[in-house]
């Protein structure tokens, strides 16, 4: 584009200048459909990860290993517990605390991820026999 020999002939370029990129903020981490301030668990081990459990949920949760919370002086306690010490675990809003250990987790996740990847490499072989054409059959 050719250069304007009167500066107040160029035009006038649109937009946000060079370099000066818009900085993004994103928001903490946040329950999801949760309240901020019911769903805080205080002093949850490191390697351990808690989930509120409504009583339709427990049967789902407690076969991948979730066990329910128990209540101990030193242990982790949420933020609004309104139970005694009697109690036997810990119940806010209608939901029950439950946990798992991470290593728990990464193996129930290892185990799901396993069929879908098997799957995705039956794809990459096939399309590597075609030469990439997903529709063309290949006789073996």
């Amino acid at each position: 584009m050719p250069e304007a020999e009167n500066p107040a002939e160029a035009p006038k370029r649109r937009g946000r200048p060079k370099g000066a990129a818009k900085k993004r903020h994103d928001p903490a981490p946040a329950p999801i459909n949760g309240d901020y301030q019911q769903d805080v668990v205080l002093g949850m081990p490191a390697g351990r990860r808690g989930a509120w459990l409504s009583n339709d949920d427990v049967p789902r949760f407690r076969h991948r290993g979730y066990t329910k919370t128990a209540r101990t002086p030193d242990g982790p306690r949420p933020a609004w517990d309104m139970g005694s010490d009697t109690d036997d675990g810990f119940t806010v809003g209608g939901l029950t605390l439950y946990d798992v250990s991470e290593e728990h987790i990464e193996r129930y996740d290892a185990r799901d991820r396993a069929p879908s990847e098997a799957r995705m490499n039956a794809i990459r072989a096939a399309a590597e026999a075609t030469g990439g054409y997903m529709t063309q059959t290949v006789e073996k």
